[in-house]
């Protein structure tokens, strides 16, 4: 154990030093860290922000084995890296990670970006939720004011967009889990109502916006009777919107598609929250239209 955590320090310095080395004439470096982390987006996009923008910068993606968060951000911070994004599943160490971290991170427990001051000291935001928001405005023309949303999941995802969907002025809330302790818990955080998934069919009403807040695609490991979402809860005027990107057509897109609700994944959200991300560090917000399709491109 000892040599395999001394080869990954190794190799993860050695990859600094030449990747240092290769780009010695950039000014600054970011990267995304999480684990698995090859399948991130991230460096795609933001070399397409800095192109836009004419930033001089470098970014990079960086796995991080479990239990070894707080050791491999020190090694990156001290070979100079300037800011980060967090993914799963580092969120919450993020947070007790950070020397300052914003007052919406303190009620999340979590957060997805990090600046390295000046001094070298670190202050911690979560740019997730506005990357929502932001999506569900600009792809979809839906505003949440006086909307019936229903959030499906519990977990750090699902707590790392209530802020900014309570912000909104939605006319109601509801979040949904297996466990509904969980759901519970966060409901009376962020004063909204619970249930678990059981429970659903009970609920009268249609919801204009279901999220999938689940944190590895729609209910995964769970019986197939448990899985099935009851009907009568959306319509065609609804949005199903997954916060998952590139997995294609998830058991909750089919869902949304066969009852003839307008579906979307996250990679909008994804871009969203990365040009935020990019104001924090550079002072400058990249335009985001059009992104979409350039992101895509092979």
């Amino acid at each position: 154990m000892i040599w395999v955590i001394c080869a990954t320090f190794f190799d993860l310095i050695f990859d600094l030093i030449f990747d240092f080395a290769v780009d010695i004439f950039m000014t600054d470096r970011y990267c995304v860290v999480g684990t698995p982390i090859a399948h991130s987006l991230s460096p795609k996009l933001h070399q397409i922000f800095a192109e836009q923008t004419g930033q001089d910068i470098v970014y990079f993606k960086q796995e991080i084995p479990p239990g070894q968060f707080e050791n491999h951000m020190q090694v990156l911070l001290e070979a100079g890296v300037k800011g980060f994004n967090v993914t799963l599943p580092f969120k919450e160490e993020a947070f007790r990670w950070v020397d300052f971290p914003s007052d919406e991170t303190r009620l999340m427990g979590a957060l997805n970006t990090i600046k390295v001051l000046p001094e070298g000291k670190t202050q911690g935001f979560s740019t997730d939720g506005i990357g929502l928001v932001r999506d569900l405005e600009k792809s979809h023309g839906l505003i949440l004011k006086n909307k019936r949303i229903l959030l499906l999941g519990a977990g750090g995802a699902a707590r790392s967009v209530m802020p900014e969907l309570i912000k909104q002025g939605c006319r109601e809330i509801v979040i949904s889990n297996r466990t509904p302790e969980k759901a519970v818990e966060l409901a009376v955080l962020f004063n909204a109502s619970a249930c678990e998934f059981s429970e659903l069919s009970k609920r009268q009403g249609l919801f204009d916006l279901v999220i999938n807040a689940t944190s590895v695609g729609l209910f995964a490991g769970l019986s197939q009777e448990e899985i099935i979402l009851p009907n009568g809860l959306i319509d065609e005027s609804s949005l199903c919107y997954d916060m998952v990107y590139g997995k294609g057509l998830t058991r909750f897109l089919i869902w949304g598609k066969n009852s003839r609700a307008k579906t979307s994944d996250g990679l909008g959200m994804l871009i969203e929250q990365g040009a935020e991300s990019f104001y924090i560090w550079r002072g400058i917000r990249p335009e985001t239209q059009g992104i979409r399709a350039k992101i895509l491109e092979k």
